[in-house]
C-alpha cells in the first residue's frame, strides 16, 4: 500500500517507521522535508499546492503554527480541504481531545455532545467534519515520548494545577492511526488506559527522579476531563504503554 503522510512530525515520523517496517511505501509531504530512512520526501505547502502524489490512503497530521484562530483555520480546515480535493484516497485526520471543553473531571467519549465556546474548538470540529466525510478523525490526548518529555512542568519551581491529564505515547499514537483506519467507525479517541491527575503525576515523577515536585495548586486547570479509549480498543488496538508509568519510566 502506498501511504501519504501530510505533516510528518512527532507522530508522523513514528507512523512512517511502522509502515516502512511493514514493507509499505511511504511519501511524506512537508514544507521543509523529512529525513526518515525508506521514506520519500516531498517539500510543498499543502494549503497552497495543486498537486499531491498518488496514494492508497492519506494520513493528515499537520500541526498549526500557532494557537490563534487563523493558524487553526489554515492548517486544519483549509489544508485538509485542499488535501481531500486533490486525492480520492481515504483520509485519517489527527484531531485533539481539546475539543472537549468539560471542566468537571467527568468521562467523555466519541458520543459526548460538544457545544463549542471558542473559535479554535469550532475550527477543530469543522476539520473533523471534513475528515469524516472522506475517512476518519482521531482525537489525540497529550502526546509525549523521546524528545517530548516535559518533566519540568511538574518538578522544581513549577506550579502544578489540579485536574486530569489524558496522555498517549508517540508510538501508540502512530499505531492508533492504523487501528482507526481499519476500524468501522469514523471517529476515535486515542488515549492510554488511565487518565492521571496532574498532582499524582507530579508526585510520581518526584519519586522516580528524586527531585522535588512542583507546588501543587488546588486551582483546577481548564479543561478538565477523563477520556475513554474503549471504542479504539474495540478495534483490537492495545497500547504498548498502557499508563503514564510504563510510558514515562524509561524516559526519566
Amino acid at each position: 500500500m502506498r501511504n501519504l503522510i501530510v505533516g510528518c512530525g512527532f507522530v508522523g515520523k513514528r507512523l512512517a517507521r511502522l509502515l516502512v517496517d511493514d514493507g509499505e511505501e511511504v511519501v511524506a509531504v512537508t514544507r521543509s522535508g523529512v529525513d526518515v530512512e525508506g521514506v520519500e520526501s516531498v517539500e510543498t505547502d499543502v494549503t497552497e499546492t495543486d498537486h499531491l502524489p498518488d496514494a492508497d490512503r492519506v494520513f493528515y497530521l499537520v500541526s498549526a503554527g500557532g494557537r490563534d484562530a487563523d493558524s487553526y483555520r489554515t492548517a486544519y480546515v483549509e489544508g485538509l480541504r485542499n488535501t481531500v480535493e486533490l486525492t480520492d484516497a481515504p483520509v485519517v485526520y489527527s484531531s485533539s481531545t481539546g475539543v472537549y471543553e468539560t471542566d468537571d473531571g467527568s468521562w467523555v467519549d466519541e458520543e459526548t455532545p460538544i457545544e463549542p465556546t471558542t473559535e479554535r474548538t469550532r475550527l477543530l470540529l469543522r476539520a473533523e467534519e471534513i475528515a469524516r466525510e472522506h475517512g476518519t478523525a482521531v482525537r489525540f490526548g497529550g502526546l509525549y515520548g523521546e524528545g517530548r518529555v516535559g518533566i519540568d512542568r511538574y518538578l522544581g519551581d513549577a506550579t502544578v494545577k489540579a485536574g486530569y491529564l489524558n496522555l498517549i505515547r508517540g508510538v501508540d499514537a502512530a499505531s492508533a492511526l492504523l487501528a482507526a483506519y481499519r476500524g468501522d467507525d469514523d471517529l476515535y479517541v486515542a488515549v492510554d488506559d488511565e487518565p492521571v491527575h496532574r498532582h499524582d503525576l507530579a508526585r510520581w515523577m518526584s519519586e522516580e527522579t528524586g527531585r522535588e515536585h512542583g507546588e501543587l495548586d488546588d486551582e483546577t486547570r481548564s479543561p478538565n476531563k477523563r477520556c475513554s479509549n474503549e471504542r479504539l480498543r474495540s478495534t483490537g488496538w492495545t497500547p504498548t504503554y498502557p499508563t503514564y508509568r510504563e510510558g514515562y519510566a524509561p524516559l526519566l
